[in-house]
Parts: structure tokens; C-alpha cells; sequence
């Protein structure tokens, strides 16, 4: 396993000022000797990295890390390059770029052959090409001052560790000066407007696309490609053209290079010999001279012979074990130049201080790309593709940035971390085993807070600043980590990390707290409830603001869902700026609750999940209806919806075939008190609806009735008083027909 697992370190050159991106092939396995399995590794590697696949057809053994498909298309990239690099990178590819995967297609071809071939390709590739100059390809000329603090910081000096010849400490500036053998090479490729083209705007095979702006990227342009050379230009030779096609098609460039329209699809590439028949093959590529009109691939001896133990290592129907495939998959995508994983990969002693974070006091754990052992078992394999495509990052104190990785290849990395990184034996967690025995959400806040175990202390809760150093935010924890992991992180976070921060609360499995749930497990579901319910939960201790928890409505009405005394656990309270608030319970339908004064304390509601019920805050309280309408029929409730101008809600009801529009709010004369408008709906015979309900209920004159001690009721339209063992009644009579039939109802008080 270690063996194979080495093949990063090989293939990365660790030791090495380059990495896969601009990295020589020629260096690959050419470090002394080298095991077995990581031979055979590296030759799968090199398999794929060299486009094999494009002459010889992949047996089950190595499609799945084939890379079958044609490279950008020449049309996009050819634009980007200067005149004189693309001439004598046609004339001698590993002359003019020791870091080709492309091979040498003239062997046995004389200088001036070479040279004579390259000015034809070349006419015929600048004839294909459109130079209509649009004007979002480069929008700003960049600053070659900011380009290079980018190029540190951000990233680009993990694979490029040669991009100039200052350095810094991990404590001191950039060295401000221009070198390095990775810009000289960018400048001599690249024109300015090209480079930032590759940077921002396209697709550039193996290279991940970078999260930058175009103020960005051109100043990343303008620090590596110096010198603002003439850009390629069209208007070729028609019979030089036409020469430069017959070479295109006749050295099969188009096997590789997707260039017009007609090009032959991969199916109908005749590939004579599939890679399985490679078998104990000499000659042909592998050869140490091929013979001419052969491919000549820049290898070394060690790599030659890994390829052939890659192709006698496995049978035609033999697929490689899930571990190779990821460790192939983080080598060929540059993972390891960042992170590591079971001991592979991570920064260079020359790369680490370019590795900074926006928060000092978090040391290592706040400045390095984290370590991605066992990541499989850490993160949902949603969380995991979520990152890799550049949607759930969670480090924003983290200068370096996560390049964006294509979905397949997301999908596909998710999938092997979780095959291996989740042990067969992982326990369950309370929820799935036990639920008389899982945690509260109560006891979880009081456990996160600052009299509790104090989390906030160092992790941001939320978007909310902690009290100390800025963490990751727990709030995130939900989306990204799988409960089985959480439990046992927390249990035993050395275990998991050596060098962490991060505190035992719990060591040997026994809480350093006592209460809250008692056990540790217990304790620790109880975050864990917290965190999944803290959009509807009041904050810790620590960071609560007790002014926050008193609702207040603005110019439009507030509308509250809870469980509220009187009015039970559908409670939906309505707030109004002027001072004069109802409760409706949706439910049982009816208005019961009104009051003036302050609105209500959300404390009850976000802190324990509804209890103790929530209480009306005001004064003046007065009981609508305390009794549950006698309704005849089904009851359904719709839900609300509100006006598009005064949010006022609108309670959507129906009863039997009766179909009710209920809305309600303050008087505007200056009285205290409530409309309350029903808008019914139905053609059915009449109907007797309950407007209030009490046993004080009484007639106080015509059409008007009382309640309580204060509260006065009118109603311009046919209503009754109806007694029943539980009490007295006030309805009106509901006669409604295809259209709709208004009542409006006062409540004074």
C-alpha cells in the first residue's frame, strides 16, 4: 500500500522546483530506484498523461483513468501564443518545452526540415484561427506588482515553485524582483492578452480553473508574460496552407487535437493495436530511438520500463483497486501540491511560507490546505463535490484558493474517499439506534456558549465573529460533516489530528461537564441538534443579544409562527407598528389572541423549541375566542399570503365546501383595536360562523355585544348568540354564492 501511495511523491517532484502543471516529464521516475507497485503506479500515470489511448485502444484495466478526450480546440489556443514559440515548438517540441506531454512527431527529420514543416503547420493553424479582437478578452492592463503578491498567495507557487527568483519566510515580503525559469518560460510562450485568455476564459486541459477576476488575471498576465510582444497574425500563404494541412492530417495531429468540424471522431481513429496487445512488446514508442514516422515520447529508462510493467500488471478484465485509482486521480489533478493524504504530499519546505492565512492566530490549522486523510469519512460526499466545484468552501480566513474542478471529476473523487475513508465497522449514532436517548436542543446551546463549553471562544457561529480567534464556522457543520464523524472528532480530536487546538471535552468518553444530557454521547448529539435547528433557535450565551429577542415589527407587519399559550401549537402572531397585535390559531381556526403594547419575546421559541409557550408581550390582552368553532365539515388550512404592498397576511381556509379569505388589523381611528374582514366563498345554503366565544359574552345594543371586562364587539351584519355546555357563542351567517360575500367585524377594547 505505502509503495503505491508513493507514486505522488515520483510523480510530483517533491524535491523538485516544479510540479505537474509545468513539471518535465523527464523527471518523473528518474530519482533512484523505485518499488514495484509505485512503478506501476507512475506508468499508469504516465499511460494517461501521454494520451496512449489515442493510438491504442484501453482495455477495462485502464479506461478509468484514460483521459480519452480530444484536447482544446487548436482554434481557441493557438491565438494565445507568440510567433516565435509556436514555430519552434513545432520544429522541436521537447526543445522548446522540456515540460510537453506532446511527443515528437519528426524523428529523423533534418533542421531545416524541421523548420520547413513547422512554417506550414503554422500557416495552416494561424489560416484556421479567428484574431477579431473582443473587447472583454483583456479589459484592464494588469499591474505586474499585485500579479506577483497573486501568484504567492493565492496558490500558483505550489505547482510553480520556480515562478520567480525572489522568496519570502513564512514572516517576510515578496522579494519584489523579477527571475525564474517558470516565467521566463510563460513569457516566451505567451503573449500578455494569451496568458490572460488561459487564465480566465477558457478550459486549459489538466490545469483546474482558477477563481479569479479580470482584474486579476491581468495583473497574474502582466507579471508573468513581461514583454508585450507582436501577437500571432492571419493572412497566410494559400499554397502554404494547403502544405500545412497535408502535414496536420498526414502526422495524425488530429487524433490529439480537436480542429475543425470534420475531424475524425475517436470511433473512427483506426488504432491497430489495443494496449493490452502492448504486452511484452518491444519497440514502437517505448523504443529507446523510434523509428522514424514513430511518436518519440521524452522518457527515461525508469519510465519506460514502468509503462511496460503497467501494461503486464494487469489482465484486459482487470480494473485497478479504488486506492490507486484516487491516488492517480490526486497526482494527475495536483492535489498533493497542496495537501496531503496518509502522509503524501503537502507543501515544500520552499512552498510552505507562501501558504498565509487572514487570521494569525490560527497557526498552521488556519494557513495550510487541509490534510485530506480520511476526508471520505469526514465529509458528506456532497459537501466533498460541493468543494472540489468551487460551492462549499469554508475558509474564508484561508488566503490560498481552491481551484474549480469539473462535476465528473467531483463526483468521481467523492465517491472513492468515501469507499475507503469510511471504516466497515463505524458505530451509529444515537438517532439511528436510540432515540429515547438523543440529545436536546436546549442542552446544546448551553453547551456551545460562553458558560458552557464555550465553542464561540474560538469558532465563528453563523456568520456571528467568535470571541477569539475566527474558525470555521460551526454553522456549517450540518451541510458538510457526517454525524458519525462529528461524534467521534469530538470524543477524541487528537486522534484525529495530533497537533489540534482543539480541546478534549470529553476524555476517556466522560464529560468535563456535568449536565446536559449527562452522557457524552448524549452531550454531544445535543450539539449537534442545535447546530442543524440554529436557524430557528435562539443564540448561546455569549453571543445573544437580549435587545434581539423582543420582535418588533417595522412598516410592515410582522407574522410569527410558534407555540403560544391560549392559542396552542399552530400559533401564527401578527404584530403591527402601531402597537396592536393579534393571535390567529390555524388550526382550529379562530382569531384568538389580541393585546397591545410590545410584540413578543422570541426567546422561548429559538432558545428551547417552543418551551415554555410563548406569551404575548403587551398589555391589555383580551380573549377573542377561547372556545373551538363547532365547524361542520373538514377543516383544511391553505396557509397564508400577503399583500404585495402592506404584507398584510391573509389566513386561507376551508370548511367543508365553505372556502374562507381571513385577514385582520389595527383600527386607523384611534381607537385600540382590530377589523377583521372574512371574505367567504361557496354556494351553499347559509352558514353559522363563530366570530367569538365566552362564557361573559353579552349584548350591549344593536349589533354590538361585549366580552370580557373591556372588550367591545360590532358587527354590521345578521349574528347570534348560540350556548352549548361549553359556552356562548357569537356567529354571523355566512350566505355566500358564486361571488364572494364581504363581513367586517370590530374588536375595541
Amino acid at each position: 500500500m505505502r509503495s503505491l501511495i508513493r507514486v505522488a511523491i515520483l510523480c510530483w517532484g517533491i524535491a523538485s522546483s516544479s510540479a505537474w502543471g509545468q513539471i518535465s516529464l523527464h523527471s518523473l521516475g528518474s530519482r533512484g530506484p523505485i518499488e514495484t507497485g509505485a512503478r506501476v503506479a507512475l506508468g499508469r500515470v504516465l499511460l494517461s498523461e501521454f494520451q496512449c489511448a489515442r493510438c491504442h485502444e484501453p482495455s477495462n484495466a485502464h479506461t478509468g483513468q484514460l483521459d480519452v478526450s480530444f484536447f482544446k480546440d487548436l482554434r481557441e489556443s493557438v491565438p494565445r501564443l507568440r510567433s516565435e514559440f509556436l514555430r519552434s515548438f513545432l520544429a522541436d517540441v521537447h526543445s522548446a518545452n522540456e515540460s510537453s506531454r506532446m511527443p515528437d512527431l519528426l524523428v529523423g527529420y533534418s533542421t531545416e526540415a524541421r523548420l520547413q514543416t513547422a512554417v506550414a503547420l503554422q500557416a495552416f493553424l494561424l489560416d484556421e484561427v479567428s484574431f477579431a479582437t473582443d473587447p472583454k478578452v483583456m479589459p484592464l492592463v494588469g499591474d505586474a506588482i499585485r500579479g506577483q503578491e497573486l501568484f504567492f498567495s493565492i496558490g500558483c507557487v505550489a505547482c510553480h515553485l520556480d515562478g520567480v527568483a525572489g522568496s519570502r519566510t513564512r514572516d517576510s515580503q515578496i522579494t519584489k524582483r523579477p527571475g525564474g525559469r517558470f516565467r521566463d518560460q510563460v513569457s516566451r510562450k505567451y503573449t500578455r492578452r494569451g496568458l490572460f485568455q488561459f487564465l480566465n476564459l477558457s478550459d486549459a486541459g489538466h490545469r483546474p480553473r482558477l477563481r479569479l477576476s479580470n482584474e486579476e488575471g491581468a495583473d497574474i498576465a502582466a507579471f508573468l508574460a513581461v514583454d508585450q510582444q507582436k501577437d500571432l497574425e492571419g493572412n497566410q500563404a494559400v499554397a502554404l496552407v494547403a502544405e500545412g494541412k497535408r502535414l496536420f492530417q498526414s502526422l495524425q495531429c488530429d487524433r490529439c487535437h480537436l480542429k475543425s468540424d470534420d475531424s475524425p471522431s475517436l470511433d473512427d481513429v483506426d488504432r491497430p493495436l489495443a494496449l493490452s496487445d502492448l504486452q511484452n512488446r518491444g519497440g514502437g514508442c517505448l523504443a529507446d530511438n523510434p523509428e522514424i514516422g514513430v511518436p518519440r515520447f521524452r522518457l527515461t529508462d525508469v519510465q519506460r520500463e514502468s509503462i511496460r510493467m503497467a501494461l503486464n500488471a494487469h489482465g484486459s478484465d482487470t480494473e485497478p483497486a479504488p486506492e490507486t485509482i484516487l491516488n492517480e486521480t490526486l497526482t494527475k489533478h495536483a492535489c498533493f501540491a497542496c495537501h496531503r493524504r496518509n502522509g503524501v504530499g503537502g507543501p515544500t519546505s520552499i512552498s510552505d511560507p507562501h501558504f498565509v492565512s487572514l487570521e494569525a492566530d490560527l497557526g498552521d490549522e488556519g494557513r495550510l490546505p487541509p490534510d485530506l486523510s480520511g476526508v471520505g469519512r469526514k465529509l458528506t460526499r456532497e459537501a466533498i463535490e460541493a468543494v472540489i466545484t468551487g460551492q462549499g468552501l469554508a475558509r474564508p480566513y484561508m488566503v490560498t484558493r481552491m481551484p474549480l474542478y469539473e462535476p465528473g471529476q467531483a463526483e468521481s473523487l467523492a465517491g472513492l474517499f468515501a469507499k475507503l475513508d469510511i471504516p466497515n465497522d463505524e458505530q451509529a449514532t444515537l438517532r439511528e439506534v436510540a432515540e429515547n436517548q438523543v440529545g436536546r436542543n436546549m442542552w446544546g446551546r448551553a453547551l456551545i456558549g460562553s458558560e458552557g463549553l464555550a465553542c464561540i471562544s474560538c469558532h465563528r457561529l453563523g456568520g456571528r465573529a467568535a470571541l477569539g480567534i475566527q474558525a470555521i464556522d460551526l454553522a456549517l457543520a450540518p451541510e458538510r460533516l457526517r454525524p458519525e464523524w462529528f461524534r467521534d472528532y469530538l470524543l477524541n480530536p487528537a486522534g484525529f489530528r495530533p497537533l489540534t487546538r482543539m480541546p478534549a471535552f470529553w476524555p476517556d468518553g466522560k464529560p468535563s461537564l456535568s449536565g446536559h444530557g449527562g452522557s457524552a454521547l448524549r452531550q454531544i448529539d445535543s450539539l449537534w441538534a442545535y447546530l442543524n435547528e440554529l436557524d430557528q433557535s435562539m443564540l448561546p450565551v455569549g453571543l445573544i443579544d437580549r435587545e434581539a429577542l423582543i420582535l418588533v415589527p417595522s412598516a410592515q407587519p410582522l407574522v410569527f409562527r410558534t407555540f403560544m399559550k391560549d392559542v396552542g401549537n399552530h400559533a401564527i402572531a401578527v404584530g403591527f407598528q402601531s402597537g396592536t397585535h393579534g393571535a390567529f390559531d390555524a388550526r382550529r381556526l379562530r382569531l384568538v389572541l389580541a393585546w397591545r403594547g410590545a410584540f413578543l419575546d422570541a426567546e422561548n421559541t429559538w432558545e428551547n423549541r417552543f418551551t415554555p409557550l410563548t406569551e404575548p408581550e403587551g398589555r391589555e390582552m383580551v380573549m377573542i375566542q377561547s372556545l373551538d368553532p363547532p365547524w361542520d365539515g373538514p377543516v383544511v388550512f391553505q396557509g397564508y399570503s400577503l399583500e404585495s404592498e402592506t404584507g398584510l397576511p391573509h389566513f386561507h381556509y376551508q370548511i367543508g365546501a365553505l372556502r374562507i379569505d381571513d385577514s385582520f388589523k389595527p383600527l386607523d381611528d384611534g381607537d385600540v383595536g382590530l377589523v377583521r374582514k372574512l371574505e367567504a366563498r361557496g354556494n351553499l345554503g347559509p352558514q353559522w360562523f363563530d366570530i367569538a366565544s365566552g362564557q361573559s359574552l353579552r349584548s350591549t345594543g344593536v349589533d354590538q355585544w361585549g366580552l370580557g371586562k373591556n372588550l367591545r364587539i360590532e358587527v354590521s351584519h345578521q349574528a347570534r348568540v348560540q350556548s352549548d355546555d361549553n359556552g356562548k357563542r357569537l356567529q354571523v351567517l355566512l350566505s355566500p354564492s358564486e361571488r364572494a360575500q364581504e363581513i367586517s367585524i370590530v374588536y375595541v377594547w
